[in-house]
């Protein structure tokens, strides 16, 4: 996990020549130590007379801190300015002598796991992480897909769920797309976790949760008498391509996608990128539905269009105004990578709409592109 800001704060003299060779290691940290110390804490740190003050500047501030504390001073100090684990900086406690990272606060959400194991492979120390999940090397599922941008659904089953995976019970995890390298641990999955190719393949078995990988969103009683029993991840897998007349209002164009998305069951939480051809560039209504999904408006000339095979729904008369037999259906195929429609063309009065399916190779993705 990449680290903002990562403030390092040492208490004692030789917490404070830890801290410092540490921070050498740790790029774009900094360094807060007592006053008395600044000798220790050399030319580039930020030096303080009350660390209750300095922790309560930093806390909101800064995406991790690293604390030359014991434990016990550590709660103590950081107990009033605790508010909630999605924003609460990672917190890491390094002993006076460098041996011990003790992944303390947001272990998941916040990432002081992954910065505990950073910080004790720069002093030679031994990480000490005991979150459930990790001990037992089993899914995290606050945090599954990450750092591919999933989106995750509803948030008030986390803590259901998480109880049921740690406590080995069965589980189904059904993955219809999205990056396939979410597994990073050492050994295979554990045993209780029990994989699938679709929704279809999982209805009518019985598990304690649901983990759902897919941008589909299921219909019927199965899933509903399930709702408290399972989660969703939405990846980054759909491309959605678009022709339009000029000056179309842009509420049509946000209808026409939100309608079909509807309809075909598909998650707005998936949308990954907005295609047209190049003539369209100035179009607001595209800029702005690009703008609402906050992806970049993709741009395509005729000829990298017309070089698309797979169109379903060629048509004489947009070639006769653009030069290309289509342009939502070539836009969404070339921006998925995609052979097949996931969804045709779909008209308004003044817009066209297709949607593609990107496909995601074995490999281990770095972000959603």
């Amino acid at each position: 996990m990449t680290f903002g800001k990562v403030a390092i704060v040492s208490l004692t003299k030789h917490s404070t020549e830890k801290a410092r060779a540490l921070q050498g290691k740790l790029e774009g940290s900094t360094l807060h130590a007592p006053s008395k110390f600044a000798a220790e804490a050399g030319e580039d740190a930020l030096l303080f007379e009350s660390v209750k003050e300095r922790l309560a500047s930093l806390f909101p501030e800064v995406d991790g801190l690293v604390l030359f504390f014991s434990t016990g001073a550590a709660v103590r100090v950081l107990a009033p300015l605790l508010r909630d684990k999605k924003t609460d900086p990672a917190v890491v406690v390094v002993d006076d002598l460098g041996r011990f990272a003790i992944s303390l606060l947001s272990g998941h959400l916040g990432g002081a796991n992954d910065l505990a194991q950073e910080v004790a492979t720069a002093l030679g120390a031994t990480p000490v992480i005991t979150t459930a999940s990790d001990v037992n090397e089993t899914l995290a599922v606050d945090i599954l897909g990450r750092e591919f941008g999933w989106t995750l659904e509803p948030e008030t089953n986390v803590t259901r769920i998480s109880a049921i995976v740690v406590n080995a019970g069965s589980i189904a995890l059904v993955q219809e797309t999205g990056e396939k390298g979410w597994w990073t641990r050492k050994g295979p999955l554990p045993a209780n976790i029990h994989r699938f190719a679709s929704l279809e393949e999982v209805e009518g078995q019985e598990f304690e949760a649901y983990l759902l990988v897919t941008d589909r969103i299921p219909t019927g009683k199965f899933w509903e008498e399930r709702a408290p029993r399972t989660l969703f991840y939405r990846p980054k897998s759909l491309a959605l391509g678009l022709g339009c007349d000029r000056a179309t209002e842009p509420g049509e164009v946000r209808d026409l996608v939100q309608e079909t998305l509807k309809q075909r069951r598909l998650s707005p939480n998936s949308v990954r990128g907005v295609a047209t051809i190049s003539l369209k560039q100035h179009e607001p209504a595209l800029k702005e539905l690009a703008a609402q999904f906050g992806v970049p408006l993709t741009l395509f000339s005729q000829e990298e269009l017309n070089a698309v095979p797979g169109i379903e729904n060629p048509s004489e008369v947009v070639y006769r105004y653009v030069r290309t037999y289509g342009v939502a259906e070539p836009s969404a195929l070339r921006l998925a990578g995609a052979e097949h429609l996931l969804v045709p063309k779909v008209k308004s009065r003044k817009a066209t709409l297709a949607v593609a399916r990107y496909s995601f190779s074995e490999e281990k993705a770095h972000g959603v592109g």
